[in-house]
């Protein structure tokens, strides 16, 4: 992948609002941030705004023509009325912008990078059941990090139902997981597995038309996690694992389960192209989840 940096004015800027949206979009839904459709439609309500500003600058990241980051911002003028609501004190006694000051540290700047431009890229492997043994802990310890929380109050999410999911998972056929480090410490991974003809959809409380639930054995992936440590969400690594891992597939399409409860997470699947199709519980004390589908290719 190679990574060029453009410097369009406001204008060109301008013509890109889709691209940066769906940059936006991605680098914020995850926590600390939460961000959802409400939130990217008013930051770029102001976007609009701050494309038209005297002496607005911005940097685009591009792979090809795919806009991959962005860094953009425009000068203080001398009477920005929020200067003085500043606690505490300015470096050498400046209590305003003079308005000339540019980039020089009173430029409002708007930084968002999808992973694929920032410094560090995690390493991704592709691993099957076969060498399930040699990174199982790995994918442990990323999955009681990311569930810590909710394993103190649920059994349904602790380490050890977890560890025996993952192990009748990787029994099923063609099990894959892609998995992301760096310097050797997982960052995050996605897996999952091939249905055969013979699977049922028990789990399914909504109804759906019946070609939708029919299987062969080459039919639908079972995506069953993508997950990603805390550190690492925002910048694209979700996204990096889910393609490295649809693109080692032969099924015609991919399912996942995704909480009721989060319906965030929803949004970036669907951005990520997935429709509802249901919804299902796949265990008895597990919660409810949306069911969605999308075609591998």
């Amino acid at each position: 992948m190679t990574v060029t940096v453009r410097l369009p004015d406001g204008e060109q800027t301008a013509q890109l609002e889709t691209q940066l949206k769906a940059v936006f979009a991605e680098a914020f839904v995850e926590p600390p941030y939460s961000e959802g459709p409400a939130d990217v439609e008013r930051a770029f309500r102001r976007f609009r705004s701050q494309v038209r500003r005297r002496g607005f600058r911005a940097a685009i990241a591009f792979d090809g023509e795919d806009v991959v980051g962005m860094a953009y911002g425009y000068p203080l003028p001398a009477n920005t009325g929020w200067w003085d609501t500043l606690t505490d004190a300015v470096p050498g006694g400046r209590r305003r912008p003079t308005g000339d000051d540019g980039l020089r540290g009173t430029l409002r700047r708007h930084r968002h990078m999808r992973s694929s431009a920032v410094a560090v890229t995690p390493t991704v492997r592709y691993h099957t059941a076969e060498g399930l043994h040699a990174i199982e802990q790995r994918l442990v310890d990323v999955y009681a990090e990311v569930y810590a929380a909710e394993a103190t109050t649920d059994p349904f999410f602790s380490v050890e139902r977890f560890t025996e999911r993952l192990r009748g998972h990787a029994r099923g056929p063609r099990w894959g997981c892609a998995l992301g480090e760096v310097d050797g410490v997982a960052v995050g991974y996605a897996y999952g597995f091939a249905r055969t003809a013979a699977y049922r959809w028990n789990g399914l409380i909504t109804p759906a038309p019946t070609e939708l639930l029919e299987e062969t054995d080459n039919r639908t992936f079972a995506l069953c996690e993508v997950m990603v440590r805390a550190s690492w969400r925002g910048t694209g690594v979700a996204q990096m694992l889910h393609q490295e891992l649809l693109s080692r597939r032969t099924e015609a399409r991919s399912h996942l389960l995704v909480e009721e409860e989060h319906p965030k997470a929803r949004a970036l699947y669907e951005r990520w192209g997935y429709t509802w199709m249901g919804t299902m519980q796949p265990y008895p004390d597990s919660p409810r989840y949306d069911s969605m589908l999308r075609p591998t290719a």
